[in-house]
């Protein structure tokens, strides 16, 4: 996906691609930072937590025998469910800091010497946004091309985001390749005809102050929750700052009397930490 603005200069590139040659058996593959994973007994499933700085990995593994010169890769990242928008998170990637290139993907890795771009368009966090990486080697003194020797999947894009949801509202966020061909802004030029595998998508869910057991309601159960954590050897919360109701960094009988009055008495309102920075 290419504005019209740079397409005289790709163009000329697509010469150079087709003098040395393109295959097309390349492994894909997306993970997400597994410290954030939480399973929800509410929907008896495992999701993501929000209002964390998550980092979604493309993995890729060149296994056809044969050194790749060059390709241009269009994705999405689109949101469902409750999730329309992210927070697009600053970690030093040049171009487009929440983009981060790795593992000799990265400019001056030594692997695609001759073009290494990042495009980006509507990258607002504004779901969906759109990018690009067009890359080009096998020529220069510092293009190499990617080898057939790199046949294990590494991370060769990292994309920095948080995700915010409303209280005990859920949502995924995906990630795929894409086709602008019918916007005349774009141009699609030496494209990857593997498939991609998409889309990969990653569940979030948010739960409200005090939803100690995770289940998306406020009741009794909770309060029985935090009574048998703090005075009967129940289990330990997974979200500890949902039962830190009066936000005094302890989990006590003042959180207990504060969600009993809440719920029961009409209470002051629940106030728990907010997220870490």
């Amino acid at each position: 996906m290419i504005r019209n603005y740079i397409k005289t200069a790709i163009t000329c590139l697509v010469v150079l691609v087709s003098a040395f040659g393109l295959t097309s058996a390349i492994e894909f593959n997306m993970i997400i930072d597994p410290e954030f994973e939480f399973f929800h007994p509410g929907f008896a499933q495992y999701f993501y937590e929000t209002e964390k700085d998550i980092t979604i990995q493309l993995q890729m593994a060149n296994n056809d025998g044969i050194e790749w010169c060059a390709y241009s890769m269009p994705l999405k990242i689109y949101g469902t469910g409750n999730i329309s928008s992210v927070t697009w998170v600053d970690a030093g990637g040049t171009m487009e800091p929440s983009i981060v290139r790795l593992n000799g993907f990265e400019m001056g890795g030594g692997i695609w010497g001759v073009m290494n771009a990042i495009y980006t368009w509507s990258w607002d966090g504004n779901l969906p946004d759109t990018m690009n990486h067009t890359v080009v080697g096998c020529m220069g003194p510092s293009g190499t091309g990617w080898l057939p020797e790199m046949d294990q999947l590494i991370t060769c894009l990292e994309f920095h985001l948080n995700v915010l949801l409303d209280d005990g509202d859920t949502g995924s966020v995906c990630v795929d390749s894409v086709s602008e061909s019918s916007d005349s802004k774009y141009d699609w030029l030496f494209s990857i005809p593997q498939d991609f595998g998409g889309p990969y998508c990653f569940r979030f869910a948010s739960s409200a102050c005090g939803d100690a057991n995770l289940d998306g309601d406020l009741n009794i159960l909770d309060i029985v929750y935090i009574i048998n954590f703090k005075y009967k050897a129940g289990p330990q919360p997974l979200s500890p700052d949902l039962c830190d109701v009066n936000n005094d960094s302890e989990i006590n009988i003042l959180d207990i009397v504060r969600l009993v009055n809440y719920l029961y008495k009409d209470g002051s309102s629940l106030d728990c930490p907010p997220p870490a920075e």
